[in-house]
């Protein structure tokens, strides 16, 4: 089972490949053994980052990359198939970092919480 999720996740992250792609100027977070602090370029049409969670048991797997916009459409479908996985898209440079996904939900969630606290 983890294996064919790997194979899915992997032709979804590799794209279509023309003989030359140049770099688009959009840089994702890409992950070596669930350490997801490399970097790489997009090239092409990948104008979205990836970041894929697969937990199988106590673990967890983590894959991150570039991805194309029919990859990001199909992600709702992806997490409704897949279980224990989930598929997240994000556009922008380096979005696709977790710890930066974190920290730009507290400025959101501390006015609601004293909006809750102190009214």
């Amino acid at each position: 089972m983890k294996f064919s999720i790997v194979l899915l996740l992997s032709c979804m992250l590799v794209p279509e490949v023309p003989s030359q792609q140049l770099p688009n100027g959009i840089s994702c977070y890409t992950c070596n053994n669930n350490n997801c602090s490399a970097t790489m370029q997009c090239v092409g049409d990948q104008n979205y980052c990836v970041s894929v969670n697969t937990a199988s048991g106590n673990n967890v797997s983590t894959l991150a990359g570039c991805t194309t916009k029919s990859v990001c459409d199909a992600a709702a479908l992806f997490n409704q198939l897949i279980a224990n996985s989930t598929l997240k898209c994000c556009q922008g440079n380096l979005c696709n970092d977790a710890e930066m996904l974190t920290l730009s939900f507290l400025p959101m969630i501390i006015p609601l919480l004293c909006s809750i606290i102190f009214y």
